[in-house]
Order: structure tokens, then C-alpha cells, then sequence
């Protein structure tokens, strides 16, 4: 700064001489009394400080001379780095004999903190789902689903006897599929109406506490159920929150997110909550594009079912008062159906306390023409006949043509606060002597209230 100012002072003094201090010729007229010095010499002390001024506000080309050594600068001499101390990988954890290895994901260490990268973190892949896995937290894959685990449960899985095929909870977020129509069929866990219940967190009866094994002795209370419909990776889903209280007084959190066109399903059971950004960032990334529906081009899905006027997590009222809406049934096959039976009846329901059955009391109406007819039973479980009744309402379904029957309901008073499944579907008649094969099939959720 020093040496700024003097170049710039030197140089601007420079361009000042006698001859401007004094007149080359001398006066024709009167003398006149020379101007004191300092009258001159101020104004080139400004000029010269609003020059330096002007340099250090405005970067532009500059008044140093760049040819002289400039003063040195601080010392920036580089100095070793501190060693870090190794630490031991996931895989180099103890394993039990068929426990599944835990296996980190590329370019992620366990032993990095939950937020020591700002980077996204490591994509990856599995059956067509694929995601990022957030930094510090590793995978584990036995073929049929994945665990993604944050740093603190790899610890945790690593000691006995904690490890084992449901080790993912608590200690992380389990993304499970089924890709077959097999799988589909013959899954009990996890099914798609699993989020659509307060008895759905029955799937997950332990009491879960980070950093011991699940409790299977402790009874659980729930205390809180949250239900709705939300999208996820441009698909809709069914989201579900259970609050759960142990008997021993600690509490848990159980959560799904399902895709039910793609039967895939996410799970966090217990998950610590200061992981909950990691456990955001891969629902934020997730994409099921590239796993296909696993009933398309199945008999199953050959009638496409749409129900109009209530829609999944709607109230309704036990108060006897009309329920109406629609059911649209769509031939989205090549295959054109002489006789399609159209059903509306109500499935699972828990609003019901200690009733085996879990059946709502109530009543089912279909209108056929500008009459109204009375179903058996508002449920399907009333009894088989159900599916035969009212064969006269049946009609034929070409290939792309569609057929809307209007429907309504009234709930009993006993029928208390939980939720209730809607059920619409297609059915064919059966050949020699077969049941009847069900083309097409919808669920909406309700929520029942007083």
C-alpha cells in the first residue's frame, strides 16, 4: 500500500516543473506578488491521495510498476497434513454364518458422520429402483430387498444378536419389491394394504429400541395413526406413520411408503431421527420407473377399475347418513368379455374393536336402471353368494369400452373411528366348475368417524 501511494505521488510531482510554477516571460503589466507555494502544492497532495483513492476502489489497470520485486507475501509454505487413523470397514465386521454381508457402497465409508459430505452421495441400483445412497451409509442386498443402513446401525448390526434377515430394523430403511405375479400372490409381507390400516404396524410387532434386539415379549400401544396419498417419484403412494409405545415406556416410530402399481415398498421402523434427512434424501431420489408392474398383462389387470366421488383418505360417517359414488369399469385388454359381474363391497376394516371379522355394519346399493338394488352384504366376507348375486347387472365388455354403475352406502353407528377399505371389482364366470377369476381390481381407503 505504501509503495502504491509513493509511485503514485512520485509520479503525478513528476509532471510538475518550474515552468509551471512560474511565468517563462515576465509580466508586461504591473508586478504582481507571486502566489505562496502551498496555494499550488495542496492541490497536488489531494490530486494525488484521490489518484491512490481512485486505485484501491476501482480495479482497474494499475499504477505500480509490475516490473519491480514486490514486497513478499505471507508465508504460505505448505505443512503435512495429520495422519488419520485407519479405521475398519463394514465387511471387515464379524459375520455370522447366513447372515448377509454388509457391503459398503462404492466410494462411501461407514466410519464418515451422517453429514460430513455435502456431495449427494453414491447411486445405486437394484431391481430396476434405483437411488442415492447418502455418504457414510452402507447397503445390504439378500436378492429380494435392501437395506440401506446409516453409520451408527452398521455398529449396531455388527454385534450379536442383532444381526439376521430382519436386522434392518431399527437401524435403517429397508426398500422391499415383488416382481412376479407369484410374489405378489404369496406375500404376506409387505402387501399393499398394509398402510391403509391402524393394525397394519401389527407387521412389525417387536418393540424396537436402537442398540439392543427387538423386544418380541413387550406389548405395544398405538397411539397415534397417520394416513394419506402422496406422490413420490411421479407415482402416487400410500403413506402411513404409526406412533408406538413398549411397555417399558419408550416409544418408536413406524413408517411406510408404498407404490402399489409397482408393488414396491419402503419401510423405516424405529429409524433414529437424527438420521431422518438421510432417510429424506433417498425417498427424494428414488425412481421405480424401472421397475415394471409385476400384474401387467395379467388376467388380474385385464379390466382397469376407477372409483369416482370418494377418494383415498376421505371421512365418512357412521351415522347411517348416504355414502354415494361410482364404480368405472375399463376393458384394457385384447380380450373382449361376454359377461363382466361389477362388485363394490367394503373389505378390511379396524374401526371395529375386538371383532374378529374386522366388517363394517352397513348397507350396499347398486342402481340398475332408475331402480335401486340391495346387496347381500356391505362387505364380501358376508358370505360367497355375494359374488354370484345380481347376475342380471353383468354385461359384456368389448376390448376399450368402459361401463360406469352407480353405487351408495350407509355405515352403522357401531361402527367405530378406524379405517375402511373400498373395494371395486370385475369378475368373469369361471369354466367347469372353476371360481370366478377376478380381471380387475381398486382399492380407496376410508376413514371412518363418528
Amino acid at each position: 500500500m505504501e509503495q502504491l501511494l509513493r509511485e503514485a505521488m512520485a509520479a503525478r510531482a513528476g509532471q510538475v516543473s518550474a515552468h509551471d510554477l512560474r511565468p517563462e516571460a515576465p509580466p508586461a503589466g504591473r508586478i504582481r506578488r507571486t502566489r505562496p507555494l502551498y496555494t499550488v502544492a495542496l492541490p497536488l497532495l489531494g490530486l494525488a491521495a484521490a489518484v491512490s483513492i481512485g486505485y484501491l476502489g476501482f480495479q482497474g489497470s494499475p499504477i505500480a510498476d509490475w516490473h519491480r520485486t514486490p514486497p513478499p507475501a505471507a508465508d504460505l509454505t505448505a505443512r503435512p497434513e495429520p495422519t488419520a487413523t485407519p479405521t475398519p470397514t463394514p465387511s471387515q465386521a464379524p459375520s455370522s454364518p447366513g447372515a448377509s454381508p454388509i457391503v459398503p457402497a462404492s466410494g462411501s465409508s461407514s466410519s464418515a458422520p451422517p453429514s460430513a459430505d455435502a456431495s449427494p452421495g453414491t447411486p445405486y441400483s437394484f431391481k430396476g429402483i434405483s437411488f442415492t445412497v447418502p455418504n457414510g451409509w452402507v447397503t445390504k442386498d439378500d436378492g429380494l430387498q435392501v437395506c440401506v443402513i446409516p453409520p451408527d446401525g452398521v455398529a449396531a448390526l455388527a454385534a450379536p444378536p442383532l444381526r439376521g434377515s430382519d436386522a434392518c430394523e431399527p437401524y435403517g430403511v429397508l426398500i422391499s419389491q415383488h416382481s412376479t405375479p407369484e410374489e405378489v400372490a404369496n406375500a404376506s409381507w409387505p402387501d399393499t394394504v398394509d398402510t391403509m390400516f391402524r393394525s397394519g404396524w401389527g407387521h412389525q410387532p417387536y418393540c424396537y429400541t436402537w442398540g439392543s434386539s427387538p423386544d418380541e415379549s413387550s406389548p405395544l400401544t398405538l397411539q397415534q395413526y397417520r394416513f394419506k396419498v402422496a406422490t413420490l417419484a411421479g407415482q402416487p403412494i400410500n403413506e402411513a406413520t404409526w406412533q408406538l409405545k413398549c411397555s417399558s415406556g419408550s416409544t418408536f416410530t413406524a413408517r411406510r411408503w408404498d407404490f402399489a402399481k409397482q408393488q414396491v415398498f419402503v419401510s423405516a421402523r424405529g429409524l433414529r431421527a437424527d438420521y431422518e434427512s438421510g432417510l429424506q434424501s433417498i425417498l427424494a431420489s428414488l425412481d421405480v420407473s424401472g421397475h415394471p408392474d409385476p400384474l401387467a398383462g395379467t388376467p388380474a389387470e385385464a379390466v382397469g377399475i376407477s372409483i369416482k366421488g370418494l377418494t383415498a383418505g376421505q371421512t365418512v360417517h357412521s351415522d347411517g347418513s348416504t355414502i354415494p359414488f361410482s364404480v368405472t369399469y375399463t376393458n384394457t385388454s385384447s380380450t373382449a368379455f361376454a359377461s363382466v359381474q361389477p362388485l363394490a363391497f367394503t373389505g378390511h376394516y379396524d374401526g371395529v374393536p375386538n371383532d374378529p371379522t374386522e366388517t363394517a355394519a352397513g348397507t350396499m346399493q347398486r342402481q340398475d336402471g332408475s331402480a335401486w338394488t340391495a346387496l347381500p352384504s356391505l362387505s364380501v366376507t358376508g358370505g360367497t353368494d355375494y359374488l354370484t348375486a345380481g347376475a342380471a347387472a353383468a354385461f359384456p365388455l368389448a376390448p376399450g369400452a368402459h361401463r360406469t354403475v352407480n353405487y351408495r352406502m350407509t355405515l352403522d353407528p357401531i361402527d367405530g373411528t378406524g379405517t375402511l377399505d373400498l373395494v371395486g371389482q370385475a369378475v368373469v364366470q369361471g369354466t367347469g366348475g372353476a371360481a370366478n377369476p377376478v380381471v380387475g381390481s381398486a382399492d380407496v381407503p376410508l376413514l371412518v368417524v363418528h
